[in-house]
Formats: structure tokens, sequence, C-alpha cells
């Protein structure tokens, strides 16, 4: 799994993968589908929660939908 376009571009780039999924496709945002799911790094605490739930939303979506 990736959390945006860029790394799984650059994961295609460097491996021959058949499976690689964004994480961000499967997660959304008061409603919202989302085109990545941002790196919390340096980021404030309510960003990184934000991060946090938007990793368990997609989790739930792939696991338990």
């Amino acid at each position: 799994f990736v959390f945006d376009k860029a790394n799984e571009e650059k994961i295609k780039s460097y491996y021959n993968v058949t499976r690689l999924y964004n994480l961000a496709d499967f997660a959304d945002q008061d409603g919202n589908h989302i085109q990545e799911i941002a790196d919390p790094w340096g980021r404030t605490e309510r960003e990184v929660e934000n991060c946090y739930n938007l990793i368990a939303s997609a989790i739930e979506e792939i696991f338990i939908s």
C-alpha cells in the first residue's frame, strides 16, 4: 500500500509490481473521496490525527465493507 500517487508511481518505476494499492482510494473525508493521505511529518497534532483517521477509514473500507 501507498498513500499517494507520487509514491505509487515511484514504486512502479523501481519494481515490477502486479498489486499495488493507493490507500487513499479507499478513504474518504466527510463523504468526499480524497486523492492522497498526506504525510503527517512535522504537522500539527490535529493534522496527524486527521492522517490516522484517514488511514483507519481506508482500512475499515477494505476489511469491513
